[in-house]
């Protein structure tokens, strides 16, 4: 579905070159958007949200429709959940705050925010700017457009091999560098051959776009259940606000803009590597799941400390070298 966004740039090029007249465009571009009204009868509500709100029945329903839809051989007595909250844990009301106020959480919200900035302020950056590279702006608005296909394809194919934090970390500092490099090009190469500046502009879109996709997966696994949709709320305000700086940064010249562009993007990336990594590891349902997770990822040691518990799971390994023998 990513790659579907470049294609929009590059039909967006493609209709801007036909029609020249602002207004016409803005309305033709838009008239598609009326389509989404209707997805609030068609998508169902996320089942792993009900169930932490404790409506168990509801997320049932959907979890059978879902499997119905797949073809998968259910009957609803099959389809079974417990709550993962009890008793007065059930009526807590979570506000945005709550996503500030204990420190793991902090740490990876505030991280979030910058990188879902940077992310939109470079990319929307460098597609404004892409009509001041080369001859033809619609051929390099395209252009722009297109390079965003194989970060798309990239992500995913390597987003479930190398992991979330890998993939966004190398993203952001490929995009990162490659606009610092454009600003310290020398003078007589930027004016005599426009090919490599335009090659780096387009290297740093690339890259941007990559992190720009891998940050929705990751942040999503990266926040608690039942703060997920006030988190990603607050990370797609901080996206906004990218967007509308990135306006303002363009008209300042190549150098600074680009200067800005990268540095963000550098930080982010650096930043992004005090996460953790969340490829093969259970979403976290609520706060203290974030809290007490492990903070090395796949490779993270867990440490039994409650001896009854140690006590069970030595007496079940007995149980099952027993059962071998006989």
């Amino acid at each position: 579905m990513p790659i579907l966004f470049g294609l929009g740039i590059v039909l967006y090029a493609i209709l801007a070159y036909f029609i020249r007249d602002w207004r016409w465009l803005t309305a033709i571009v838009s008239f598609p958007l009326f389509a989404c009204l209707g997805f609030n009868w068609i998508i169902p509500e996320s089942p792993r949200w009900l169930a932490s709100k404790g409506r168990i029945s509801e997320a049932e329903d959907i979890l059978y429709y879902i499997g119905h839809r797949n073809g998968k051989p259910l009957t609803k007595a099959q389809v079974s959940l417990s709550s993962p909250n009890k008793g007065a844990k059930q009526d807590r009301q979570y506000q945005v705050m709550d996503c500030f106020r204990t420190p793991e959480l902090r740490k990876r919200m505030l991280i979030n925010i910058l990188t879902w900035f940077t992310c939109s302020m470079v990319y929307y950056g460098l597609t404004m700017n892409a009509s001041n590279l080369g001859d033809n702006m619609y051929i390099s608005v395209a252009l722009s457009g297109l390079v965003e296909i194989p970060a798309y394809i990239a992500c995913i194919v390597y987003v479930n091999r190398a992991g979330r934090k890998r993939m966004l970390c190398a993203s952001l500092l490929l995009g990162g560098a490659a606009c610092l490099i454009f600003t310290v090009l020398p003078k007589e190469i930027e004016e005599n051959n426009a090919t490599v500046g335009t090659s780096l502009a387009l290297i740093g879109k690339m890259g941007i776009s990559a992190a720009f996709c891998i940050i929705y997966i990751y942040c999503a696994e990266l926040l608690p259940t039942v703060l997920r949709n006030s988190g990603m709320g607050v990370c797609s305000m901080a996206a906004r606000f990218g967007g509308i700086v990135a306006p303002e940064i363009v008209p300042m010249g190549d150098f600074l803009a680009y200067l800005i562009f990268g540095s963000f993007a550098f930080v982010s990336g650096i930043l992004s590597t005090r996460l953790p990594e969340t490829l093969n590891q259970p979403l976290p349902d609520s706060i203290e799941d974030v809290e007490n997770a492990p903070s090395g990822g796949n490779n993270a040691k867990v440490t039994l400390d409650d001896e009854n518990v140690v006590q069970a799971m030595e007496e079940k390994l007995t149980m099952l070298d027993a059962e071998e023998k006989t």
